[in-house]
């Protein structure tokens, strides 16, 4: 107890201390949202629904002309509230609800084409994460296996579960033909 006076003196005098200057010293930590911001999804992430009368109803994906290699990619298939990978044997039905990434005219004349119902611009970005989904930065480290591969060339017990929806590269952010790009390494930080 001999020490007791002098830690209480210092328990306060470093809770006074974190209370008014200590916060300033924390790193600004980002949360997903500001990802978004980052990388731009609001502008390359769009939300269809196959309403009744749309010429998608009953086609496959392979038939609609989006996937890998497209201008417009199938993220998500949304059914009776369950997200699904879609294959290109899979059928779109009145009711679901497509999650898409590409070019915002190319998103708009599929959705046209076929008679679809494209949802709010903020609906797409916020469709990422929730439902067990998560937006996820992966940075590639030098002298790693993936460095000048191509994404779909990556390991197929991951890849089937997870979808690039960007490549950061320096100051610019690519979101088209992510499929083929070779990966590059991250630069130190």
């Amino acid at each position: 107890f001999d020490f007791a006076p002098i830690g209480i003196l210092l328990a306060l005098v470093g809770a006074a201390y974190l209370a008014t200057i200590g916060w300033w010293l924390l790193p600004d930590r980002q949360g997903s949202g500001q990802a978004a911001d980052t990388y731009a999804l609001r502008d390359y992430l769009f939300v269809a629904d196959v309403v009744e009368g749309a010429r998608l109803a009953g086609r496959t994906v392979a038939r609609a002309g989006i996937g890998r290699g497209a201008d417009l990619a199938l993220l998500e298939l949304i059914r009776d509230g369950e997200r699904l990978r879609p294959t290109p044997r899979d059928d779109f039905r009145v009711g679901d609800r497509l999650l898409l990434q590409g070019e915002a005219g190319a998103a708009l004349a599929f959705a046209g084409r076929f008679g679809l119902r494209v949802a709010t611009e903020t609906e797409g970005a916020g469709m990422v994460e929730g439902d067990g989904l998560q937006l996820v930065e992966v940075l590639v480290a030098p002298g790693a296996r993936a460095v000048g591969q191509p994404i779909t060339a990556l390991s197929r017990s991951w890849t089937p579960q997870a979808s690039a929806i960007a490549i950061a590269r320096h100051d610019t952010v690519l979101h088209a033909g992510l499929a083929s790009r070779p990966l590059l390494a991250a630069p130190p930080r």
